[in-house]
């Protein structure tokens, strides 16, 4: 037995097997790339050079070369299965455009419970209607379907009932949802407060007011929900109504948790795009207080896009690439993405506003602080003259 503990013979018990392996990782682990006829003769170069060193001067007999091949045929696949899920990687970053994610049934409720225009008995988007039929869970919950947080599932399948009950439509699925709400409306008393959804405490016990003005059958009188609705009207107190009317806040993304609002006032801080911050519930319930044609416009383009439902948030184009960049850094892979970073880098530069920052989508007059800090980050990681300070200074 040598220094490497390898038998001198190949043919030894184990000894082959072992020996092959070895060399397999140790020296041919850097042929990704070639031909695979040259990958075969530096393979094998290899194990012949490696053996001779152990004292082996036979052939390699039919058995050794097949394990030989078996082991090469082996690394071309993975670089083959590597090669396609880059260029997977790499168009669908060439294909981010206003970002995606996926479909709220929170958002996509609050979008069916628009009339229509003209002014018939029917919704205004009655695609949004259909995709909660659609789309109930199996116990009769909606909401994220991998990964259960009873904040999610509470305010999502809550305004889906509102939503159906207001239409009148399909009983059993909306009975199926108050089932749900009933068996589970106590375990928001053991929820994790890190995981409740954004605005629960504002926009929750709004749905609340619905559901019990539609005479929906929720135990409204529970400890927990009276709790919920005096956190809220605690919250509302603490806030000056002229901030709600004057600045760009955060706010703006729950509009539908709020009542008595002027709208006169608050359609001066609505963005460009007809939107109140890319909430999609804030939107649609700002269309319904003013019939304000912008908003109904993004709300159209929005429901067009996603295929009938809605997401809680459109553009999302800033979070998207910054996110996407940040993540594949992470993953130790980021060289393979080198021009697509740059396209989506300066796309990011493009929007970024100097004196507040970004915001999740583009021509925002707000900023978040997540996607501020993430650009900062990356922009000055890749060259871009970003200058935080100003940012401080601002404020």
């Amino acid at each position: 037995m040598n220094a490497l503990n390898f038998p001198c013979h190949l043919h030894a018990v184990k000894g082959k097997a072992l020996f092959l392996k070895r060399v397999i990782t140790r020296n041919c682990q850097f042929q990704t790339e070639g031909s695979v006829v040259n990958y075969k003769k530096i393979f094998c170069k290899h194990v012949r050079n490696a053996g001779n060193s152990l004292g082996y001067t036979g052939e390699l007999q039919t058995e050794d070369t097949k394990y030989l091949l078996d082991g090469e045929n082996i690394q071309v696949t993975r670089t083959k299965k590597t090669r396609k899920l880059v260029e997977k990687i790499k168009d669908m970053l060439n294909d981010m455009k206003d970002g995606r994610s996926s479909v709220s049934p929170y958002d996509t409720a609050w979008v069916a419970l628009i009339k229509d225009i003209n002014g018939s008995d029917r919704p205004q988007f009655p695609s949004c209607l259909e995709w909660i039929i659609e789309n109930q869970h199996s116990d009769g919950s909606w909401g994220e379907q991998f990964v259960f947080c009873i904040y999610d599932r509470l305010l999502n399948t809550l305004a889906c009932v509102v939503a159906l009950t207001t239409w009148n439509t399909t009983p059993e699925k909306r009975n199926k949802g108050v089932l749900f709400i009933k068996e589970n409306i106590c375990k928001l008393e053991r929820g994790n407060v890190e995981n409740m959804t954004c605005g629960f405490e504002i926009v929750f016990p709004a749905l609340l007011d619905k559901a019990q003005h539609l005479d929906i059958d929720i135990p409204y009188n529970a400890p927990v929900l009276k709790n919920i609705c005096a956190r809220r009207d605690m919250k509302l107190k603490r806030i000056p109504k002229d901030v709600v009317h004057t600045i760009p806040t955060t706010l703006l993304f729950s509009l539908e948790g709020f009542c008595d609002l002027d709208w006169k006032r608050l359609l001066k801080l609505q963005m460009q795009d007809g939107s109140f911050l890319t909430s999609i519930a804030s939107t649609a319930f700002a269309f319904m207080e003013t019939n304000d044609l912008n908003c109904l416009r993004y709300l159209q383009r929005v429901v067009k896009k996603y295929n009938g439902g809605a997401p809680h948030s459109y553009p999302v184009d800033m979070q998207a690439r910054l996110w996407a960049i940040d993540r594949l850094q992470r993953l130790g892979i980021s060289y393979y993405f080198e021009e697509e970073f740059k396209d989506m880098l300066d796309h990011v530069q493009r929007y970024w506003n100097q004196d507040i920052g970004i915001f999740s989508g583009r021509n925002s007059n707000f900023c978040d602080i997540d996607d501020t800090c993430m650009a900062i980050r990356l922009l000055r990681l890749y060259g871009y003259d970003v200058n935080p300070g100003k940012l401080i200074i601002n404020k």
